[in-house]
């Protein structure tokens, strides 16, 4: 269990401190993928991770602080992922962005929560929606546009604009992934793990290489 850090008196230790931080923020994205942002309360996030309400402001600020700190941690959990994504010293241009579109395919599928929670306020919260902007879109923008730009200069990407084809391929997967249960009531074998992550890749990547 937690240890409820903000009942007992003084500054709690940075062991407590630390367990509790994660456990506000696990708690807050699991009410913030359901509710939103608007619809989380703090004192129900505090409850779920088992401190008091006041730590949260202690440690974060505010829920708006909460939130921003949780986007970031995302941000540096998925740069992460597509740093280790690696085609081998050998790869061609075509493959190292397969390997990178790959690994953020399974990043969303190994953290659907995630999805929902940013998709959930970036339509519906202008300050949100430009805090994601600039702390996920556009570093994941950024890292695939000139893997695809080289790989069409390579001459694996025939017939495609870049940067519409980095963005249709990002907000994609955002978006299957967002709406798997309506995609899964159409066709049932999408509930397999497998045959839905085979269906992503096969959908918004395999495509594109055609002449590959």
């Amino acid at each position: 269990m937690i240890a409820k850090a903000a009942r007992s008196r003084g500054k709690p230790s940075n062991h407590v401190a630390g367990q509790s931080t994660t456990a506000i923020k696990r708690a807050a994205l699991d009410l913030f993928a359901i509710r939103g942002f608007d619809g989380a309360f703090t004192r129900e996030i505090a409850a779920a991770a088992d401190v008091d309400a006041s730590l949260i402001s202690y440690q974060f600020g505010s829920k708006l602080g909460l939130w921003k700190a949780i986007v970031a941690d995302v941000g540096q959990a998925l740069m992460s992922a597509l740093d280790a994504a690696n085609a081998g010293p050998e790869a061609s241009a075509g493959n190292e962005l397969q390997a990178s579109m790959t690994a953020f395919v399974d990043f969303a599928l190994l953290n659907p929560a995630l999805i929902q929670f940013l998709r959930r306020d970036a339509e519906t919260d202008v300050e949100h929606s430009r805090y994601l902007a600039e702390t996920l879109g556009l570093p994941i923008f950024d890292r695939h546009l000139p893997l695809m730009e080289a790989a069409k200069a390579a001459g694996s990407l025939p017939g495609i604009c870049p940067a519409m084809a980095v963005l249709h391929f990002s907000q994609g997967v955002a978006a299957m992934v967002r709406r798997r249960e309506l995609l899964i009531s159409r066709d049932p074998r999408l509930a397999d793990d497998d045959i839905f992550r085979a269906a992503l890749c096969d959908t918004l990547i395999t495509p594109l290489f055609r002449n590959d």
